[in-house]
């Protein structure tokens, strides 16, 4: 083989060389702009749900703002009775308070089914014979005093006396889940 023949084969080797590298860096930067439209692509994708989120997440906080106003407002007075006992001192100072004829007070912690956010109570079964005008507006300023205790039973029947009334009462205080203990 003469030097012509030599140098046709080393070129030839040459191109093929060559063009094999350029389908291979062809091929890698194919792959690269397919990795690259894919991570495109989802980002696109997470920012649309980002933008879905965030436009949802404004109208849950628009439609809920009077019930976080209102949740806000009734805190303080759920706040003020944090346990059983503090409720039940309340109630009892509330009755010293106004020098009424107790006959009974028995209290008992009830859970309050379904409901998450207030799971137990204080309930208080009171037995009171007095005064008929001084009996009824204990009960309204109980309520006035308390706001977030409840009157679940009223019963009120003639007492002894000619001015007496006696009063049968169940009121439940609910405990926050918060400061239930």
């Amino acid at each position: 083989m003469n030097s012509k023949h030599l140098a046709v084969v080393v070129v030839g080797l040459l191109i093929i060389c060559i063009v094999q590298g350029s389908l291979s860096m062809q091929n890698t930067a194919n792959k690269r702009r397919q990795e690259a439209e894919k991570q495109r692509s989802a980002v696109n994708q997470t920012q649309s749900q980002l933008s879905r989120s965030t436009t949802q997440l404004n109208d849950f906080k628009k439609n809920s703002a009077y019930l976080v106003e209102y949740l806000q407002k009734w805190q303080s007075y759920f706040n003020e009775v944090d346990s059983a006992q503090r409720a039940e001192l309340n109630i009892s100072l509330r009755i010293k308070e106004d020098n009424l004829v107790s006959l009974s007070q028995r209290y008992e912690m009830v859970t309050l089914k379904g409901n998450a956010t207030v799971p137990r109570a204080l309930r208080a079964y009171l037995t009171f014979e007095d005064n008929y005008a001084r009996v009824l507006n204990w009960i309204g300023r109980v309520e006035q005093q308390l706001p977030t205790m409840r009157i679940m039973s009223l019963q009120l029947s003639k007492g002894t006396a000619a001015n007496d009334l006696r009063a049968v009462i169940m009121l439940d205080q609910p405990l926050a889940a918060a400061s239930a203990k």
